[in-house]
C-alpha cells in the first residue's frame, strides 16, 4: 500500500469518523434543543395558565366590583324613590286631614244653620200663634165694646 492509498484510506476514515461524530453531535445537540424546547414550552404553558388564572380572577373581581357598584346604585335609587313616595304620602295625608277638618267645619256650620232654621221656624210659629191670639182678642174686644157710644 502505498502512501497515496494510505492517505486516501485515512482521509475516507477521517471523513467517516467526522460524519459519525457530527451525527452524534447533531443528535445530542438536537435532543438537548428538543428537551430545552419542551421544557420552555412547559414553562410557557405554566406561565400562560398562571396568567390566564390571574386574568380570570381579575375579571371576576372587576365584575363583582361592578355588580356591587350597580347594587349600591340601585339601593340608593330605591331609597330615594321610597323617600319621595313617603313625602308624597305625607302630603296626601296632610291634604286628607285638611279636607276632613273642612268637612267637619262644614258639618258644624250645616248643623248650626239647621238649628237656627228650626229656631226661626219655631219663632215664626210662635209669632203666628201670638198674632192669631191677638187678633182673636181684638175681635172679641171689639165685639164686647158697647156700640152705643156713637
Amino acid at each position: 500500500m502505498n502512501t497515496t492509498s494510505l492517505i486516501v484510506i485515512l482521509t475516507v476514515a477521517g471523513l467517516v469518523l467526522g460524519f459519525v461524530l457530527s451525527l452524534i453531535y447533531y443528535k445530542t445537540s438536537t435532543g438537548k434543543k428538543i428537551k430545552e424546547a419542551e421544557e420552555k414550552a412547559g414553562s410557557l404553558l405554566k406561565e400562560a395558565k398562571r396568567e390566564a388564572n390571574s386574568i380570570t380572577k381579575e375579571a371576576m373581581l372587576e365584575s363583582k366590583d361592578a355588580a356591587l357598584h350597580l347594587k349600591a346604585e340601585a339601593e340608593k335609587d330605591l331609597q330615594e324613590r321610597r323617600q319621595e313616595q313617603n313625602q308624597h304620602d305625607k302630603r296626601l295625608r296632610q291634604r286628607e286631614e285638611m279636607f276632613d277638618r273642612k268637612l267637619d267645619q262644614l258639618d258644624k256650620k250645616d248643623q248650626n244653620f239647621n238649628r237656627k232654621e228650626r229656631d226661626l221656624s219655631n219663632r215664626e210659629k210662635s209669632l203666628q200663634e201670638k198674632r192669631r191670639i191677638m187678633r182673636n182678642f181684638l175681635i172679641n174686644r171689639k165685639r164686647s165694646w158697647p156700640r152705643s157710644r156713637t
